[in-house]
């Protein structure tokens, strides 16, 4: 089932639902009056040019509003396939610009366009800013068993150490140490 994000609420819903089921927002109707019905078509923004795939993929929802500018999308005659075989063989950087100025009667703005480009670019910051932040995280300096090198190995607790002490005095077998080798079984 092809899904769009519904223009008031931004929630998933299908094409074919009559109401959003969140808001209440009529879809349906919607995206008949908008002429946004063609599966395999290009859709795009008018204004900020950003194309979005036809419905044909099912692999993400498609914006009936574009998430830049908030106009409302419109349908081109281009099958998405078709365009993106035209950008990526001839590199061509103003396609999206004539569209936008062909299919959406000259509402293109460069202004809305670099917009677009640098709330883009910020997003894609942002998201290897995320990645790097994860990867550090999972890197934390993994302790060593001193007697069978293994990683397998967790901290002596506060709690544990001070039962043990009680129980065993200064004879415990863990006063001093800070980690527990599961795999040898043996504390350091």
């Amino acid at each position: 089932m092809s899904m769009v994000i519904c223009p008031e609420c931004g929630k998933h819903v299908s094409q074919y639902a009559e109401i959003c089921s969140n808001c209440g927002f009529p879809i349906k109707s919607f995206m008949i009056d908008h002429g946004l019905s063609d599966t395999k078509k290009l859709m795009m923004c008018p204004k900020c040019a950003h194309t979005y795939a036809g419905f044909g993929d099912d692999s993400d929802p498609i914006y009936v509003k574009c998430k830049f500018c908030g106009v409302d999308i419109i349908q081109t005659d281009l099958e998405w396939k078709v365009y993106n075989r035209i950008y990526s063989e001839n590199n061509y950087d103003k396609l999206e610009e004539e569209l936008a100025n062909k299919y959406g009667r000259n509402q293109f703005s460069q202004e809305a366009y670099e917009r677009r480009l640098a709330m883009i670019k910020q997003e894609n910051q942002n998201r290897n800013n995320q990645n790097i932040q994860a990867d550090q995280i999972s890197q934390k300096p993994q302790i060593k068993c001193p007697y069978c090198h293994l990683t397998n190995t967790t901290k002596i607790t506060l709690t544990k150490r001070s039962v043990s002490t009680y129980l065993f005095g200064l004879g415990s077998s863990i006063v001093g140490k800070q980690w527990h080798c599961n795999n040898c079984k043996s504390d350091f």
